[in-house]
């Protein structure tokens, strides 16, 4: 008898025809009975497969084994991530959403923070607001901002503190 090499396998033992790994299975061994499933965070699109391809940067593949087609895309808002939900470079297995404080742009491996002077009120958002006047954030990571406080102002947009009042002058939230 003859190995059938590898990304290809005979389930039965004596015979002299093999058989090629499908598409979304791969055999590294030069004997096997059967090609393994691809796992969760990679595909094989191809006959004959030794490995599976890994889901590229952002890319998640659900927590699926044996996929057929490239990994689908995270949308902004999310990040990819292993099958335990942190963040990953490489095999995503889920988009998760940003949590509310941070956001991300399509196809992202991680979340960044909102920064100071800006929140985000949500999970899943793609875009931080700007802290509106009369109010303020310190945080780098804030899902709202502050009111300033009694007998303190800010005019500005993006505050990161807010200004006290003059000796003899007032805010208008007293």
């Amino acid at each position: 008898c003859q190995a059938c090499g590898e990304g290809h396998y005979s389930a039965f033992e004596g015979l002299s025809v093999c058989d090629d790994c499908e598409i979304g299975r791969y055999s590294n061994l030069p004997i096997a009975s059967e090609c393994q499933l691809c796992p969760a965070g990679s595909y094989q699109d191809g006959l004959q497969a030794t490995s599976c391809i890994e889901c590229s940067l952002g890319h998640a593949s659900g927590n699926v084994t044996g996929r057929t087609t490239a990994c689908p895309i995270c949308l902004a808002g999310k990040f990819a991530a292993d099958i335990n939900g942190n963040p990953t470079n490489r095999s995503g297995v889920h988009c998760m959403n940003c949590s509310a404080g941070s956001y991300s742009i399509e196809a992202s491996s991680s979340c960044q923070a909102c920064g100071e002077g800006h929140y985000s009120e949500f999970d899943g958002l793609s875009e931080c607001k700007d802290c509106e006047r009369g109010r303020y954030s310190n945080l780098p990571i804030a899902s709202d901002c502050s009111l300033c406080s009694p007998g303190s102002y800010q005019d500005g947009l993006q505050a990161t503190s807010c200004i006290e009042c003059s000796l003899g002058h007032a805010s208008g939230n007293v």
